[in-house]
């Protein structure tokens, strides 16, 4: 049985994705611990989880929406560099007690990121996303058409993208 320990930014369009993951583990068997603020207690355990709460007061889903909504596209980094303040110290303390064979990790928080880095921990990245419909896509290029200007269009990244498709499978270049 391996232990696998999610650390998780609270809010509802980050914890949500990760439950069918932790569901998954914990029924084959897998020891899933799962960080995250006292609000989202029930919903790792109620996936089979066994829940670790983030000391109270340093972030939230109410915090971490007030960030998203103020307009302020300096306010939501902010946020997460103070939290990584206390958060940092707290998991560098808690992850060596529960000797994690994989941390899962929600793309956005630095603290979880450093924490693995510097205690040296395999890690897994979760990275949340809307999903659109072909036809938002389509108002999308054709806003892009619109609004972007001729020099920046058709300017892309040039490095190659490397995806996994699975176990014993070759690794494909798109």
């Amino acid at each position: 049985m391996s232990t696998v320990v999610f650390v998780e930014m609270p809010d509802f369009g980050h914890v949500n994705p990760s439950l069918p993951f932790v569901h998954e583990l914990a029924r084959r068997g897998e020891h899933v611990i799962y960080y995250d603020s006292r609000e989202f207690q029930l919903q790792p355990e109620g996936a089979g989880a066994t829940f670790r709460a983030y000391p109270a007061g340093v972030l939230t889903s109410t915090t971490i929406a007030q960030a998203t909504h103020s307009g302020d596209l300096l306010r939501v980094p902010g946020l997460i560099q103070r939290a990584t303040e206390s958060l940092l110290p707290f998991l560098l303390e808690e992850l060596p007690g529960q000797q994690p064979d994989v941390i899962v990790l929600d793309s956005n928080a630095l603290w979880r990121h450093m924490a693995a880095r510097m205690l040296n921990l395999p890690t897994v990245s979760l990275m949340t996303t809307f999903l659109l419909s072909s036809a938002q896509l389509t108002q999308r290029r054709r806003c892009r058409s619109r609004c972007t200007p001729p020099a920046v269009i058709g300017k892309r990244p040039t490095r190659s993208r490397r995806t996994l498709l699975g176990p014993g499978q070759p690794e494909v270049a798109p």
